[in-house]
Formats: C-alpha cells, sequence, structure tokens
C-alpha cells in the first residue's frame, strides 16, 4: 500500500490541547479496570461515550503516528500490523494523558515501545537475541516536553506547549544556546529525527549528537524556568 493511502486513511482532524485534554478526561472517566486472580492480567471495560472519546482522540493522531514509526522503523513492518500497532499505543496513552504537552508529544514513547516490543518479540521467533537488534532502531528519545517534565520542575514544565510555542522559544531566548544546539534540538524535539540520522546529517557520531542535545536541553530549560514571564502572552517581546 502507498504511504499516503495508509494516511489518508485517518481523520485529517486538528484538535486545540483543551479538546485533548477533554477527550482524555472522558476516556479515562468511563473506563472500569479489573484485575486478573494473578494480579497481573487487566481487562478494561468502556462506557460508549468514553469509547468514542479514546478513539476520536487517538485517530486523529494516527497519520502523525504512523508516519513517525516510519522515521524509526522504516520499511519492516506489514501496512496493517503497523496501523494496530500505532493505535494500541495511542489508545493506551489516551487514558493517562493530562495535557502540558501536546497528546502527540505525551504518546512518541508509547508508540515506540510499542514497535520496539514488537520487533523484540519477532527477534524471539525468529532465535536472534534482542542485543541483537540495532539499538539505533529503539532510541530512547523521549522529546523535549517528555525530556524536560522528567528532569526539571513538572509544574512549570507541564504547562508548556513546547512544540506549540516553540516559534516563540526560539525569538525569546534566540541568545541562550549555540546556533549548532538550536538545530540540534529542533530537528529531535520538532522535526522527529534521531540522534543517529542528525549525526548523518552533520557529520557527527550519534553519542555526540546526544550529548549537546541534553547540554542545550538542560540550558534552555533552565533559561526559560528563570524567566518564565518572557513567554506569557502580556509580555512586549513576546
Amino acid at each position: 500500500m502507498n504511504p499516503e493511502e495508509l494516511y489518508s486513511q485517518f481523520p485529517a482532524e486538528t484538535l486545540t490541547p483543551a479538546e485533548e485534554v477533554r477527550l482524555s478526561e472522558t476516556a479515562r472517566a468511563g473506563c472500569t479496570v479489573t484485575i486478573g486472580k494473578d494480579r497481573r492480567e487487566k481487562t478494561r471495560a468502556f462506557t460508549d461515550r468514553a469509547a468514542q472519546a479514546r478513539d476520536r482522540l487517538a485517530l486523529a493522531n494516527m497519520s502523525q503516528a504512523i508516519r513517525y514509526s516510519n522515521t524509526c522503523f522504516p520499511d519492516r513492518i506489514e501496512p496493517g500490523e503497523r496501523v494496530s500497532l500505532c493505535y494500541e499505543a495511542l489508545a493506551d496513552a489516551a487514558l493517562t494523558f493530562k495535557g502540558g504537552l501536546t497528546f502527540f508529544a505525551f504518546a512518541k514513547p508509547r508508540v515506540r515501545g510499542a514497535f520496539k516490543d514488537f520487533w523484540q518479540d519477532q527477534a524471539i521467533v525468529r532465535g536472534v537475541k534482542a542485543s541483537q537488534i540495532e539499538a539505533d532502531d529503539f532510541e530512547a528519545d523521549s522529546g523535549l516536553a517528555a525530556e524536560a517534565v522528567a528532569v526539571h520542575d513538572p509544574d512549570f514544565v507541564d504547562k508548556i506547549q513546547w512544540r506549540d510555542m516553540w516559534p516563540r522559544i526560539r525569538s525569546v531566548f534566540a541568545n541562550t544556546l549555540t546556533s549548532q544546539e538550536w538545530m540540534i534540538l529542533e530537528l529531535h524535539d520538532v522535526s522527529s529525527y534521531t540522534f543517529k540520522e542528525i549525526g548523518t546529517f552533520v557529520g557527527l557520531t550519534r553519542q555526540a549528537i546526544q550529548c549537546a542535545h541534553k547540554k542545550g536541553l538542560t540550558t534552555l530549560t533552565s533559561a526559560i524556568e528563570k524567566n518564565p514571564r518572557l513567554l506569557s502572552d502580556e509580555h512586549p517581546g513576546s
């Protein structure tokens, strides 16, 4: 199947951040979880309204998830399997999303995890050790927003829509990072390139790009935390 045909199957709906949060809240409120006797297996039951909210949130992000999965795991999975893995990851993320960043930025680690688990299962079936699968296929790049939440004050960082505010961040904090650090952050966290791909572009190793990304992310997030008002709508320079 032509990739564009695959993408076009899903609704071209753009949800606002507030709509994404409301749909997640509705899905979560109408979900009942039953834990099996072995305390491991969980069964979920949804009201019709909750299932519709979950599906709407997941399907609105399916085209983006499929494109992203093609970037990380190109030409290795049947289209139907790719769609299934993306949907399951997005539907699962819909139950724990609470805002603070775009839904897709929040769901990206789950999409990667679903494909990683799939390939590890396939490797075991073929008798190949999971460690033999190229590590760069499963690069743990949690994304600018997700990584910032993990290593900095979540009460502040959760309020920032990184991707939506990127042009303003670049303008207000232009002198905070080097041109190379800005380029790496933008390619990795806005355009979803892996560290390996960026390294190929600029002629550096994956490890060097990862270190530069971490340094730039820490510097930028620290600057924003010290001057959060610079990003407010009321600030005259924004």
